[in-house]
């Protein structure tokens, strides 16, 4: 069945069970309708709020905000501190290996050992960068180490000054090398003495006694020029050579007023010889150096076959170096 929907206004029906007696419900009064034109269409809309000014806004007391805003910025200054400390305790608290606190505390001058049976009398100092791992490896000894690094006397101008003692008597021995290449030797040995220059691959010799000199090439130079013995050619330091190790003996005068890291060096392919360095406490450059070997005996065996024997003194070498600049000039040749 169909409702019929009257015109005009309408009643609402009683609800008797509710209690509810209705109202009439008027239809709202509707506004005229604004007639679109093209010159309104073109003319900007304005939207009108509809909020009353007087509407009450809710909103935070100003004195409440900056509270708020205060205790926020000083809960997070607090935990910056907080971390910065946290961060500060644990850097210091924890081990970081330190090489340059190392090579601060490493020249050291004491005779410390280590336990390597090989090397015994060893300072048992840490490394600098300037020391070749290799080398403290096997020496365990930083002062010793910074010696092998050091520039070869062969490069380096100085003036070697000898004292070769046989037994029966004693020679002198001047050697200066300018770096370069370019040596001068003079042996003196019971008042008389022998001199060879070797320069830019010429040798000029003046003869034991003599005051002329000759030139020679190296090739054609006479034995009495290549037979005077430098007075380094006992002194073989060379780092990790077999048998041979180095035992701390402390510090010492050296030089005219010097000291030095004294250190006994003993090598088993030389059984009895004693020799003995002494390292520049500053440059680490050798300043000294001793060598000795033992006496021993000689056997000869006459034209008869008949054998007999001779004592032979030992032989004691005492060595300076002073490092200052070297010229090397050629003498002049009559």
């Amino acid at each position: 069945m169909k409702k019929k929907y009257s015109q005009g206004p309408q009643q609402a029906t009683s609800l008797n069970n509710t209690g509810i007696n209705s109202q009439p419900i008027t239809p709202a009064q509707t506004s005229p309708q604004p007639v679109i034109t093209p010159e309104t269409i073109s003319q900007p809309q304005v939207f009108v709020s509809t909020v009353s000014p007087n509407a009450i806004v809710p909103s935070i007391p100003q004195n409440k905000s900056k509270r708020i805003i205060f205790i926020i910025t000083g809960t997070v200054i607090v935990v910056l501190i907080a971390l910065a400390l946290c961060f500060f305790v644990f850097h210091k608290t924890t081990k970081h290996p330190s090489p340059r606190k190392a090579i601060l505390t490493s020249n050291s001058s004491d005779s410390s050992t280590n336990n390597n049976p090989a090397n015994p009398g060893l300072s048992t100092k840490a490394t600098t960068p300037a020391v070749n791992s290799a080398c403290y490896n096997i020496y365990k000894d930083n002062n010793l180490c910074q010696f092998f690094a050091t520039t070869p006397l062969s490069q380096v101008a100085h003036t070697e000054t000898s004292n070769y003692n046989f037994g029966t008597g004693q020679d002198t021995i001047v050697y200066e090398i300018d770096g370069k290449g370019n040596s001068s030797l003079t042996l003196t040995s019971n008042s008389l003495s022998v001199s060879s220059v070797d320069l830019n691959g010429e040798v000029y010799l003046e003869p034991w006694g003599s005051t002329t000199w000759s030139e020679y090439s190296a090739s054609d130079a006479p034995a009495a020029a290549t037979t005077i013995t430098n007075p380094d050619s006992s002194l073989s330091l060379i780092q990790g050579a077999n048998g041979v190790t180095y035992s701390s003996m402390g510090t010492d005068s050296c030089g005219a007023s010097l000291m030095c890291y004294k250190y006994r060096v003993s090598d088993t392919n030389k059984p009895g010889v004693n020799q003995y360095i002494w390292i520049n406490t500053t440059s680490y450059q050798l300043q000294e150096w001793s060598y000795s070997t033992p006496a021993t005996t000689s056997t000869q065996t006459g034209s008869d076959g008949s054998t007999s024997q001779s004592a032979v003194p030992g032989t004691t070498t005492s060595m300076l170096i002073s490092y200052q600049p070297v010229t090397i000039t050629a003498p002049a040749v009559n």
